[in-house]
Parts: structure tokens; sequence; C-alpha cells
């Protein structure tokens, strides 16, 4: 699996999931997550998301969800 945040469509520049395919992954589950360096990199704003799932053997590739997500800026602080 893998995915990637951008701010457009056209956007040159993105962020990378790290994506988790459950073992075994017959119950469909795929944990996604971005560090706190990644998170604390990106402006406030909505973003494009989507997440593929590569087939190994064959190549194919298919995107299983997309959406938009919104990063909001932290008000809680140590």
């Amino acid at each position: 699996a893998r995915g990637q945040i951008r701010k457009s469509y056209t956007s040159s520049t993105s962020v990378t999931f790290t994506c988790e395919v459950a073992t075994p992954s017959t119950d469909g589950k795929i944990n996604l997550s971005l560090s706190s360096t990644q998170t604390a990199a990106m402006k406030a704003g909505r973003y494009l998301f989507d997440v593929e799932i590569v087939e190994t053997e064959t190549g194919v590739v298919s995107r299983v969800v997309q959406g938009q997500v919104e990063v909001n800026p932290r008000v809680t602080r140590s």
C-alpha cells in the first residue's frame, strides 16, 4: 500500500503516508500514519489524499480510498 497528501491535484510536493497492511490482510485494514515531524511541516489548510494498493506480482495499482483532510494548527502546548 502507498499513499500521499498534496495541497492540490497538480501540486509537485507531497507528504507520503506510512502504510501498513495488517497480516494476514484478509480483513482489509490498512494502518496509515504520519510522523510528528511530517505533520509539523505541513501548513494549516485543506489537502487531498489517496491510498493505493500495488499488487506485487502483477504491478497492478488500485486506488482504494481518496478524500480530503484538514490540517489544523496545534492549540495545546507543554
